[in-house]
């Protein structure tokens, strides 16, 4: 919980984020987006999905030098970030066709470089709109981020 927001970069460390002050329907959404995620882990273990389509990223890294595809992956994240602030902009804004706008731009954007984890999850943001649990569903977009960035850092290492 804070009075304002961290930076990204501390936000991927945690689970999820609640900012002051917030309802007892969003602290509710966002423990039970907690208990979502640890199913969401243990299906995506059990499917043996990844939050990167290693086929799409070895076409992308096969077809561009390795500085420009550090900047395709840099771009779709820096992307998603600013669209989840602009979606809990919108959603305390009501607007119900914007959030779903901007979720399916993010859909689009992870599909093209194989994010497919932040594909699905910002599918079901389209689908679903402004729900009881956006800000939970929005917290666990960051934290998909997060994930996608570690990949990618440790394939740039390797």
């Amino acid at each position: 919980m804070s009075g304002s927001r961290p930076d990204a970069d501390i936000i991927r460390a945690f689970d999820g984020l609640l900012l002051k002050p917030f309802t007892m329907e969003e602290l509710a959404a966002a423990i039970a987006a907690t208990n979502r995620q640890d199913n969401v882990i243990d299906d995506v273990s059990r499917r043996n999905l990844t939050p990167l389509n290693e086929p799409t990223y070895e076409k992308l890294a096969a077809s561009m030098r390795p500085d420009r595809l550090q900047q395709l992956y840099d771009l779709c994240l820096t992307d998603v970030q600013e669209r989840i602030t602009r979606m809990l902009q919108l959603a305390s804004n009501k607007d119900d066709a914007s959030f779903r706008k901007e979720a399916h731009a993010i859909k689009g954007g992870a599909g093209l470089v194989g994010a497919v984890e932040l594909q699905r999850l910002a599918e079901a943001l389209e689908d679903d709109g402004i729900q009881a649990n956006h800000v939970a569903s929005l917290n666990e977009l960051m934290i998909c981020c997060g994930r996608l960035h570690r990949i990618l850092m440790a394939r740039k290492n390797m």
